[in-house]
């Protein structure tokens, strides 16, 4: 893709700024200090989204003795999801594949509902303290996902859902 600067805009912003966010502004120390554990977020397709106290619950009740830092909410693939994000294993951990990471020739497959039955409802529930480590560690290691669109502009992002692979 040829590039005028010009003409183009390049769009970075989405959930995965949230960790650097919450850290450079001082509100992820002070959700720390006021009690909270866990952030509950989304993205603007689901503004609608309600907070499942099923889910927080059994975060903070965890009978594994280990709290989970990372949840995503996923939910059954329909005819109207292909164009999202679903879950697959890569060298044996469960990561989130969105459809601007295939290639071309594997885009029809990918929106199979029979092939991938997962989509990522972009609902996260993501440890205060797990952000925490990752941002004094600088552990966060996320691939720049390129979303060229029709206007003249490319979105780079990344996808908070890759913190699945990070844990």
């Amino acid at each position: 893709m040829s590039v005028e600067t010009s003409t183009l805009s390049l769009v970075c912003t989405n959930l995965a700024t949230v960790s650097a966010t919450f850290g450079n502004s001082g509100l992820l120390e002070h959700l720390i200090n006021e009690g909270y554990k866990y952030s509950f977020t989304l993205n603007i397709d689901n503004i609608g989204a309600t907070v499942d106290f099923n889910i927080h619950n059994m975060l903070l009740n965890d009978q594994n003795g280990s709290p989970a830092e990372f949840t995503m909410e996923v939910t059954n693939k329909t005819r109207g999801d292909v164009k999202g994000g679903t879950l697959t294993q890569y060298e044996g951990k469960l990561c989130l594949l969105e459809i601007t990471q295939v290639p071309k020739e594997l885009v029809d497959e990918f929106k199979s509902i029979k092939t991938f039955k997962i989509f990522n409802t972009n609902n996260l529930w993501i440890s205060l303290d797990a952000i925490t480590q990752d941002i004094n560690e600088n552990t966060l290691e996320m691939e720049v996902i390129v979303n060229p669109k029709t206007l003249k502009m490319v979105l780079m992002s990344y996808s908070l859902g890759q913190l699945l692979m990070q844990l």
